[in-house]
């Protein structure tokens, strides 16, 4: 059984309600929400599939459903593993445009995209952000609260602020700042349940560097059932960094036989696109 960390339990009561209101954020009415003008793109409605099916696609990706039962009904977190090299990660970003996740798939083949981080009402990253080389937000999250998902020099990891702040002037090829972390050294990290429950979206690394995007689509899960679940899979996680969920949450998986969307309630400025390489 994988271990929770309650050391931290002790820190007080004043750390444990900010945790307890950064862990749960949810969208409010300033944002934009689906309506008649807005629609997911023609081609998803002749999908067969409706939701992920546990398989071993091919050497490089796997689908693992994790099913469980919360408040006496039937749930389940659905887990995509990927092959670090054979994946690269790309971010995308139009604080001017902002789309639901199926728009942002428009185009996308061999790949799977999911939101990416948390914005304002003004559809402007909190966090640090770059894409491209480019800094696009340099304001930071708390180090000892958040975690960086970054590509330098081709090589993708998730990175523990805490341990390893960004440095002034560190360069990036694409960086995307987010809180808190769920599971840090193979450890459950979150500190109490607050019982906010939300759809959740997530990115996951092993120590072998491996990659998993995490999706909980149904909003039954406070985080801390969240890392619970999480920690019974059969998966050694390292890290888990939460990304933005409620509303936001969605996910296009684009790959091989299979075309399977999750829609955001609400539109998004960043997502974030894993696509198989050509090598």
């Amino acid at each position: 059984m994988k271990s929770i960390n309650f050391k931290r339990l002790g820190v007080g009561l004043l750390a444990l309600l900010f945790l307890g209101c950064f862990n749960d954020k949810t969208q409010d009415d300033t944002y934009d929400k689906i309506n008649d003008e807005v629609k997911p793109l023609e081609d998803f409605s002749k999908s067969p599939f409706k939701s992920l099916v546990p398989k071993k696609i091919d050497n490089s990706v796997e689908v693992v459903v994790h099913e469980f039962e919360i408040d006496a009904k039937k749930d389940k977190i659905e887990i995509i593993k990927l092959d670090k090299e054979q994946f690269d990660l790309r971010i995308e970003e139009s604080s001017s445009n902002p789309k639901l996740i199926t728009q942002w798939a428009k185009g996308l083949s061999e790949s799977i995209l999911i939101n990416g981080g948390y914005f304002d009402n003004t559809y402007n990253s909190t966090g640090f952000l770059v894409v491209k080389g480019q800094v696009l937000q340099a304001k930071e999250y708390d180090f000892q609260k958040s975690g960086l998902i970054e590509v330098k020099n081709d090589v993708l990891r998730i990175r523990d602020l805490l341990t390893e702040p960004i440095k002034p002037g560190e360069t990036f090829d694409y960086a995307l700042q987010s809180y808190p972390f769920i599971i840090k050294n193979g450890e459950g990290w979150i500190a109490e349940d607050t019982g906010l429950k939300a759809r959740r979206t997530a990115v996951g690394q092993d120590d072998e560097g491996n990659l998993y995007i995490i999706i909980v689509k149904n909003g039954n899960l406070s985080l801390f059932r969240f890392m619970e679940e999480l920690l019974k899979t059969d998966f050694d996680f390292k890290y888990v960094l939460n990304l933005d969920g409620g509303g936001s949450t969605g996910l296009v998986f684009r790959y091989a036989d299979l075309d399977v969307y999750y829609d955001s309630f609400y539109k998004v400025p960043n997502v974030l696109i894993f696509e198989k390489t050509n090598d």
